[in-house]
């Protein structure tokens, strides 16, 4: 993929690569920009468009940012069709919509991945409710993705050079199961050795040296959940987080990948509780759990499915997601490299905070519930 000249003259990723150098350079020499004592800076948002119907969850879902501070989402109507958005750094949005994607309720289209250069990638469901994987160009021109032989399909994740990794349901069994796709269309199927369905996360399941991180199940008697990482040249290894239960739906669930290798994500203990962890590179494990979450279960502590939950992690090893309480409430929090951690809500998100990417400066969006169950987006800015 050819990287679009800005208005300096400089490509996009020639860019790239010189911030990421000033900002490691400054991290490594103690500079305030890495870890700022002041309090972050937090802002709802909603794109045009957006219903106002919390029992459907009706409104703005903040889902991806990428390096520039440029934010992929969706908005929902009142019909309950979804439309995709783009949110410049100014604040200003760009709708869009897959010129055949249906217009009924939850028909539309659903943005998961953005890349630096401006590549969208996601998935459409038509009028006849079927599911198809897109990518839309920096041009905003659109190509559809369909997996041969499929009930329908999703794209996941986008990486820079335009690789993007997905699933689909296969007709022959009716389970889903991973492919990649190169930047020139070559589709490559994959799935761990004895996978039931394999299971790949939103926006940063793919890093830009194309390491693929997920989630597959073994389902002899009953279904665990299993970590694996990908690498480009197609060797898949499988992983499991230490302290995760071996019971039905319990196991290891990656939710992203940065571009050191490093991932991020949950695992199910034996009581159904939920904690963090992340995976270095060399296959190291550090377990965490966010100060003030549940911990325990059974009663009197009745913390099953509540916890501890890891979404994204970026190039400096910052991780972001929600923690809850035995109230069920998430709120977000950052953890930094070091294991400090801080907590934070959006404003009037009284329903629950639900960071989903976090990018290489610390950057954080997501969605955040008001009291009627409505959805808006969210920036945080450290």
């Amino acid at each position: 993929m050819k990287s679009p000249r800005r208005s300096d003259g400089s490509s996009s990723s020639m860019r790239w690569q010189t911030a990421v150098t000033v900002w490691l350079a400054a991290c490594t020499l103690g500079v305030s920009v890495c870890a700022s004592a002041a309090a972050p800076d937090i802002k709802t948002f909603d794109a045009p468009g957006g219903g106002t119907n919390g029992a459907t969850n009706q409104g703005s879902f903040g889902i991806g940012i990428n390096f520039w501070g440029t934010i992929v989402g969706l908005v929902r109507d009142q019909n309950d069709a979804r439309h995709g958005f783009l949110r410049a750094p100014d604040g200003t949005f760009r709708i869009f919509n897959h010129p055949h994607a249906g217009a009924s309720a939850f028909q539309g289209t659903k943005p998961t991945g953005l890349n630096a250069e401006g590549a969208v990638t996601g998935t459409y469901r038509d009028a006849n409710d079927l599911d198809h994987g897109f990518i839309r160009g920096p041009d905003g021109r659109f190509t559809t993705v369909d997996h041969p032989n499929t009930l329908g399909g999703n794209l996941w994740a986008i990486n820079l050079e335009g690789t993007t990794v997905g699933n689909y349901i296969d007709a022959s069994d009716f389970q889903y199961h991973a492919f990649v796709r190169s930047p020139r269309g070559i589709i490559t199927d994959f799935d761990p050795p004895g996978s039931l369905e394999t299971d790949i996360p939103t926006f940063s399941a793919i890093n830009d040296a194309g390491q693929i991180t997920g989630t597959y199940w073994l389902c002899p008697d009953v279904c665990v959940a299993h970590g694996f990482v990908r690498a480009s040249n197609g060797i898949i290894r499988s992983f499991d987080a230490p302290g995760a239960g071996n019971g039905d739906g319990q196991g290891t669930s990656p939710q992203g990948i940065n571009d050191e290798g490093d991932i991020t994500g949950t695992y199910t203990d034996a009581n159904y509780v939920t904690h963090g962890f992340v995976r270095a590179r060399n296959g190291s494990f550090t377990t965490f759990d966010v100060p003030g979450a549940c911990t325990a279960s059974p009663p009197p502590a009745d913390c099953a499915f509540n916890g501890t939950g890891p979404s994204g992690i970026n190039a400096l090893g910052v991780v972001a997601g929600w923690s809850a309480r035995e109230d069920g409430v998430p709120h977000g929090f950052w953890r930094a490299a070091n294991g400090s951690v801080n907590t934070f809500d959006a404003p009037g998100a009284v329903g629950g905070t639900f960071p989903v990417s976090i990018n290489l400066w610390g950057q954080i969006t997501g969605q955040a519930y008001d009291s009627s169950g409505v959805v808006h987006g969210f920036l945080l800015k450290p």
